[in-house]
């Protein structure tokens, strides 16, 4: 895949969008209205935390699109950034190519998802909500039990994924193309200018999280 491939991607941006939008919506519907059977489970509530249950995920739903587009926009300013000033690729490179990339990039965190859906609807159709709470089986989370882990360890060993690498090393290797350069760079980028902030969000969230639930 060479530069001008990559750049011609950028006229059908929103199609890519749109497909992962309703491919996101729909998987967690999936999810969180039919494998999820008793939602209580989850919220340790009465029955009328099923219908706050059911509203949230429904508002979550209509407002996915806006949400998603927000995260995408963010991560493609950064490595927009670092493209043109970091890379020096200032000739070419519009936010908006950095937007389609990073698009291609999301449909990766798609496939935990489907093998949720696959497990459970066609694989293991007799299951416990207990199986569906901890189907976690790509990240360090899997390995611990959440009722014995502090909640502010939750999010960084979540975050420590199988997916969340080969999203690293997809957006490396495709920025890497756009500017025609050595793999290295793509990597020195994404660490720069994705993974850098990434760690400073999650160090920032877990001493929140240590000092609300500690």
């Amino acid at each position: 895949m060479n530069s001008k491939t990559l750049q011609s991607l950028e006229q059908y941006k929103w199609f890519y969008f749109s497909v992962l939008v309703i491919l996101s919506i729909g998987l967690s519907y999936i999810i969180h209205d039919i494998i999820i059977t008793d939602p209580k489970y989850f919220t340790k509530g009465n029955d009328n935390s099923v219908g706050l249950y059911r509203r949230i995920y429904g508002i979550l739903y209509l407002i996915k699109p806006l949400s998603l587009f927000i995260k995408l926009g963010f991560i493609s300013l950064l490595l927009f950034w670092g493209s043109r000033y970091y890379l020096k690729l200032k000739s070419f490179v519009s936010f908006w190519m950095c937007f389609t990339l990073v698009c291609l990039s999301e449909f990766i965190f798609l496939i935990p998802d489907i093998s949720e859906v696959i497990y459970f609807l066609i694989i293991k159709t007799n299951y416990s909500m207990q199986e569906v709470y901890y189907f976690n089986w790509y990240s360090l989370h899997t390995i611990f039990r959440q009722e014995d882990m502090p909640k502010a360890f939750v999010y960084p060993l979540q975050l420590l994924n199988i997916f969340e690498f080969l999203y690293w090393a997809i957006l490396a290797y495709l920025f890497s193309q756009l500017g025609n350069l050595r793999y290295a760079k793509g990597i020195q980028l994404i660490v720069l200018f994705y993974l850098l902030p990434l760690f400073i969000y999650t160090a920032i969230k877990f001493i929140i999280n240590l000092l609300l639930f500690s």
